[in-house]
Order: structure tokens, then sequence, then C-alpha cells
């Protein structure tokens, strides 16, 4: 089992959850003004604007939801 990495030199933790509405909002504010075609254009060389919204909230939400529900996550056998 790998070591986890000493992080006191870190100092204490910073609570940064009264960012996160907002930094949401920054985020959303230009999706919600794209037209249909908006959402088909590259962001990425093999992504769309589609795909990296998709992709950006999805992380989001997953995160709220494993929080929300406990989840925490077992090691299967050969995984580091």
């Amino acid at each position: 089992m790998p070591s986890r990495p000493d992080i006191r030199r870190l100092g204490p933790p910073i609570d940064t959850r009264p960012c996160l509405p907002t930094e949401l909002n920054a985020l959303l504010a230009p999706l919600r003004g794209l037209r249909p075609t908006d959402w088909r254009k590259a962001a990425l060389p093999r992504s769309t604007v589609h795909d990296l919204a998709a992709h950006v909230l999805g992380d989001y939400y997953g995160r709220l939801g494993l929080t929300r529900d406990g989840y925490r996550h077992v090691a299967r056998p050969g995984e580091g």
C-alpha cells in the first residue's frame, strides 16, 4: 500500500465551499448564452464546447453526489 504524502507543510485546510456557488455561476454564465450551433464548436482538439461543459459539470455534480452519499472507493485487487 503506497504511503500518503506528508501535507502538514501546506498548513491547515482552507474551507473553499463558500466560493463554489460563485465559481459555478462564473462557469454557467457564458454557457447560458450559447446558441445551439455554439455547442458544436471545437473547444479543444478533439472536444466540442458541449463535451467540455458536460465533463466539467459532470465532475462537479458527481463530486457532490459522492460526498452526499458517503461513497468511499474500495480498491480492487491489482489497483495501486
